[in-house]
């Protein structure tokens, strides 16, 4: 009998071991789905600042980039203006257009690599692995918004997961 007793409670600690790790689990959703509405946020509010710019520009997105979004003072928590470089070889994402566009300075249509620019990081779970670039595409009808992220990251599995159909439902997100 008593070792039936101790049987039960051996089962009932695994219950609530499997429980609690479950729950911690869901727990860690819950933040990583609250962190990907943020960056949907984020998102949201630089395509806001590039529609002022677009306003304010002559109805052009011609000359927007990371330079006009450091100097209106844009998430300056948030904004890297000391850029030391990023290659393209380290970066999912990173933008081409067509060569005619002015994305980069030697005219083949592919950011310069490295881009010294500012950049926008997103912080929290996506730490300095994700970053935003802004640049005007199809001769200035419309602002291109990069989302890069590192090639060799540490960005849980979990958490790509929720971004990616975070901004997939959003119906003003285009990409990949």
């Amino acid at each position: 009998m008593f070792v039936g007793f101790i049987a039960v409670v051996v089962i009932l600690l695994i219950i609530v071991g499997l429980m609690s790790t479950g729950s911690l689990s869901g727990s860690q959703n819950s933040n990583y789905i609250a962190e990907a509405k943020k960056v949907q946020a984020l998102l949201s509010n630089v395509a806001s600042e590039g529609s002022f710019y677009y306003t304010q520009g002559d109805e052009s997105f011609s000359g927007i980039d990371m330079n006009y979004y450091a100097n209106s003072n844009f998430a300056p928590t948030l904004l890297v203006t000391d850029n030391p470089g990023m290659n393209e070889a380290d970066w999912e994402g990173w933008p081409t257009i067509d060569k005619n566009e002015r994305l980069d300075a030697d005219g083949d249509g592919i950011l310069d690599s490295p881009y010294t620019e500012p950049y926008i990081k997103l912080g929290g779970t996506a730490g300095d692995q994700m970053r935003i670039i802004v640049t005007p595409i199809n001769d200035g009808k419309q602002a291109g918004i990069f989302l890069l992220k590192k090639k060799n990251n540490t960005l849980p599995a979990d958490y790509v997961r929720i971004l990616e159909q975070t901004l997939a439902n959003d119906p003003a997100y285009i990409g990949g």
